[in-house]
């Protein structure tokens, strides 16, 4: 039948398997603290807990990163990546940055994947996620986004929306 709020008929398990993703998704609001032009590279704009991998029970932290975009955090993955991440926020009629959230998210406290690169001194994490288009109510993509994390100080270097930790628990 004909809805003008379609339902996805799987939601509510999607919505119980991303809960805490979920949560802040549409709202409007930025999912992290604000980065400007006179923010400290250390700056943290959002903390996760890691569930597996070589961070496991650590605070990983996403920082704002040097601001011309080379090295780490939030302007490396603006200005490297935004184009990558905007187009699969387009699905849901979300900004890039709730996207790279999720991504993050779900890497960090469901991988399904994660492998340690000591040639790099970072760890990639990786967990599935759905992008519904409310439109229709149909699951519009699948993802499978790698989040690289130092080793030495347990930040977020970058994330990507390919699926690039390729070995599983490594």
């Amino acid at each position: 039948a004909w809805s003008a709020s379609p339902t996805l008929e799987n939601e509510p398990l999607i919505r119980a398997q991303h809960n805490d993703v979920l949560q802040s998704r549409g709202s409007g609001l930025p999912p992290w603290r604000a980065c400007g032009i006179n923010s400290p590279a250390d700056k943290v704009i959002k903390s996760w807990e890691a569930e597996y991998g070589k961070h496991a029970g650590k605070t990983v932290d996403l920082t704002c990163g040097p601001i011309d975009g080379k090295g780490n955090g939030y302007f490396h993955i603006g200005k490297r990546h935004y184009k990558e991440w905007q187009i699969h926020a387009s699905i849901e009629g979300i900004s890039w940055m709730e996207v790279v959230d999720m991504a993050i998210t779900k890497a960090l406290t469901a991988a399904t994947i994660w492998k340690n690169d000591p040639k790099n001194d970072t760890t990639c994490y990786s967990g599935q996620i759905y992008l519904i288009n409310k439109r229709i109510g149909v699951i519009a993509r699948t993802l499978n986004p790698s989040v690289y994390v130092s080793n030495g100080n347990n930040t977020v270097v970058t994330a990507f929306t390919a699926p690039l930790c390729k070995n599983n628990q490594g």
